[in-house]
């Protein structure tokens, strides 16, 4: 795919998987968005063997405006089940009409050249499980951005996170961007583990951030937690 965009889902339904050893979906540097207008679903599945290589990586975008895309969610799905996403910034809830959720199992995101948002102005989910690793490269990690967002992280039972900076309910809100509302962001530690660096919980007045540690590690490296 070169010289534009990976559009799975622009205003309807779109479902693309990649499955199997060799089986390579490549973008050229260019973005994918899955189900980028409101009122739009999509679905992007990398399985057993598979790979995708992409610029940045939008899931569940929601733009909404005159003549373009509904005042409805737009719903966008990733699933790595043995495969492996290489992706450069990536969001998930990118607008507050957006909704992403993303799986890993038994295999690998990276993340190169920017953050992973999980919930920017919407809602994200990361699932990660057994055998999967998300490893942002270094770079910061926020779960719930802006005011009024939604984010959540699970590391479950041989799940792992490689993050940079953490930030756990962002609430940021700005002209333009983000909601006067609050930014709840959650991670959820259970028999999985994190690595990260300096971590801050409710970083402004609208941020709320939560965590859970059982049966897992979490490790703090140069910086400090701020609750």
């Amino acid at each position: 795919i070169q010289n534009g965009q990976f559009l799975v889902g622009v205003q309807g339904e779109a479902d693309v998987e990649g499955r199997g050893a060799g089986s390579v979906v490549d973008t050229y540097g260019s973005s994918t968005v899955i189900a980028d207008a409101g009122g739009a679903l999509g679905s992007l599945r990398i399985i057993d063997g598979a790979e995708l290589y992409s610029g940045g990586l939008t899931i569940g975008a929601g733009y909404h405006d005159p003549g373009y895309g509904q005042n409805a969610p737009a719903l966008g799905e990733l699933i790595i089940d043995g495969g492996t996403v290489n992706s450069g910034a990536a969001s998930l809830g990118e607008r507050a009409l957006g909704g992403g959720f993303a799986s890993v199992v038994g295999g690998n995101w990276w993340i190169n050249g920017g953050d992973l948002l999980v919930g920017n102005e919407g809602a994200g989910l990361v699932e990660i499980g057994s055998g999967g690793t998300v490893d942002s490269n270094g770079n910061d990690v926020q779960i719930a951005a802006a005011g009024g967002s939604q984010g959540r992280i699970d590391v479950l039972g041989g799940g792992a996170l490689e993050a940079g900076s953490l930030t756990i309910g962002g609430g940021y809100h700005d002209p333009g961007y983000g909601q006067n509302a609050p930014a709840l962001g959650e991670l959820n530690i259970d028999g999985g583990s994190v690595n990260s660096g300096a971590v801050s919980m409710g970083d402004t007045a609208l941020g709320d951030g939560f965590a859970s540690v059982r049966n897992g590690d979490w490790r703090i490296n140069g910086g400090g937690l701020l609750v």
